[in-house]
């Protein structure tokens, strides 16, 4: 929503990974600034490229539109969630880790995460995994919650179908939390890398 400043940044994150069979669904929630025009701009560019334009309905009704509509025309990969004033890291999706995760086939794919000021000049972690614990099963896994930002985690497109899991449009506040909840309790495979895979670069750090 109204993310003009933001939207062609976080989408170029996107592209300018080595993997390149990755579908982006852009929602353009009622934006009342020039978001919309740029979006159907990078979706006449790029064939990977889909945008929705709806009223303005919330982050999560934003969300399941784009969860329905994956749905609707894919039968199987991994659903990520981007804000618009967020980014991917540098070159993180490559065909190497693409090919892992097809092969291990994990409910959910763990990335580590990164906060920043806006210009990058300073930098956090928000939260790092071990790559000692790279692959894990359910019953192994004890801390049953989502660490870093739920946006640094790959979702597979089963556990939405199969157990119609949807963020709660209702919530007005941790409707992610909720949601991560949900996917932890019904996956069963985990994998988690200590690669960094997302920024948000447009927060306020303490000094």
């Amino acid at each position: 929503y109204n993310a003009e400043k933001f939207i062609e940044s976080a989408v170029n994150s996107i592209m300018l990974q080595e993997e390149k069979d990755i579908s982006i669904i852009l929602i353009n929630d009622g934006s009342t600034d020039l978001s919309g025009n740029i979006c159907e701009r990078l979706s006449s560019k790029y064939s990977n490229i889909k945008t929705l334009h709806i009223s303005n309905r919330g982050a999560a009704k934003a969300r399941n539109i784009g969860i329905d509509f994956v749905l609707r025309n894919n039968d199987k990969g991994y659903i990520s969630f981007l804000d618009a004033d967020d980014l991917w890291v540098g070159n993180t999706i490559t065909k190497t880790l693409v090919r892992e995760i097809i092969d291990f086939n994990p409910s959910i794919v763990g990335f580590s995460s990164l906060v920043s000021n806006p210009n990058a000049s300073r930098v956090k972690i928000l939260h790092q995994y071990s790559n000692e614990n790279k692959i894990v099963e359910k019953y192994k896994f004890d801390d049953l919650y989502i660490k870093g930002t739920f946006a640094a985690h790959f979702y597979n497109i089963d556990l939405f179908r199969n157990e119609n899991i949807r963020f709660n449009e209702k919530c007005r506040f941790n409707e992610d939390v909720i949601f991560s909840s949900k996917m932890l309790f019904f996956s069963e495979k985990f994998m988690f890398l200590d690669t960094f895979f997302i920024t948000l670069p447009n927060h306020r750090l303490e000094r």
